[in-house]
Order: C-alpha cells, then sequence, then structure tokens
C-alpha cells in the first residue's frame, strides 16, 4: 500500500490551501490519483493560490473579459 498526501500551497502567500491523502495499491499498470485541481488558478501559467489570493486577481481578468466582450458587441 503507498499513500500519497497533497499539501496545496499557495503561490502569493505561502498558506496551506488544502491536503489531500489517498491510499493506493502498489500496481505498476495504475496510475496515482492526482491531487484535484480546485486551487489550480490558469493565468497565463499554472499556479496554485488559495481563494483570498485569487479573488483580486479573478476579478481583474473578469473586468478584462467583459470589457472585450462589449468590444465585440458594439463592432457587431
Amino acid at each position: 500500500m503507498i499513500k500519497l498526501t497533497y499539501q496545496i500551497i499557495c503561490d502569493i502567500c505561502k498558506k496551506e490551501c488544502k491536503t489531500e491523502k489517498y491510499e493506493c495499491t502498489n500496481y505498476p499498470s495504475m496510475a496515482f490519483p492526482q491531487p484535484t485541481q480546485q486551487h489550480t488558478f490558469i493565468f497565463g501559467y499554472s499556479t496554485e493560490l488559495c481563494y483570498d489570493c485569487a479573488a483580486p486577481l479573478q476579478a481583474a481578468r473578469n473586468e478584462v473579459v467583459d470589457k472585450y466582450k462589449r468590444s465585440l458587441s458594439e463592432d457587431s
């Protein structure tokens, strides 16, 4: 039996976002479970962020996307 522990650490504030633990058997044909992507955000590259650090970045990204959508609708 193999025990896997993933500690998801925020790349900005270094706070632990989540710990995921899995127990799996050691069969060569079986892949180990991957961590959930719950705290993975993509802003040009993949990063691990807690929700507090991700909130302002998501708000800024959403604002840019909204402006882009409005400009497309104005051009039509």
